[in-house]
């Protein structure tokens, strides 16, 4: 942990290591556009990835839903509770998730949500029955919650201010 004074000359507040300014500027040319490493490239990659599934998951289950329909004899409620669980328990758990990355560090929360996520994401590919598929979506959600708030963070703290534009832009 770092100290800051407030501007005003208030009290020093407690900032999380991973949250202080990155280190020297990188050399011009290096991998996308001036990241801090090759650590930082790989970092990107992950977190894009994860970014994208996430981003499927959310829609995926409105084309599989005829499919579900079929195969677990899922009525009307319960699609549109496999669809709605889902962002609903992703929306829930944003703010939260983004505060338990900060209070025990971004890579460990988002590296947790991300291990969640899988286990979740096969329990739905598992579930033998419309309710369980909803309560393991809801699962996927809550995981999703903790995973996607990290994403910005670890960015911000594995590029030089200048590449960090671009890491935000991929």
């Amino acid at each position: 942990m770092t100290t800051s004074s407030h501007p005003g000359g208030g009290a020093a507040a407690a900032v999380p290591a991973d949250q202080t300014a990155p280190g020297p500027e990188p050399e011009p040319g290096s991998p996308l556009a001036a990241a801090s490493g090759p650590s930082s490239v790989i970092a990107l990659v992950v977190v894009l990835v994860a970014s994208f599934m996430e981003l499927l998951d959310a829609t995926v289950v409105t084309v599989a839903a005829p499919a579900i329909a079929d195969g677990l004899g899922a009525g009307e409620a319960a699609l549109q509770w496999t669809v709605a669980g889902y962002t609903l328990a992703l929306g829930a758990g944003l703010i939260t998730g983004g505060r338990v990355g900060d209070q025990f560090g971004r890579r460990r929360v988002f590296l947790t949500g991300l291990a969640a996520f899988a286990v979740a994401s096969a329990a739905c590919a598992l579930a033998p029955d419309p309710a369980v598929l909803v309560a393991t979506r809801v699962g996927q959600g809550l995981a999703g919650g903790l995973m996607v708030p990290q994403v910005f963070g670890i960015i911000r703290s594995s590029f030089a201010p200048a590449a960090r534009a671009k890491a935000f832009g991929a």
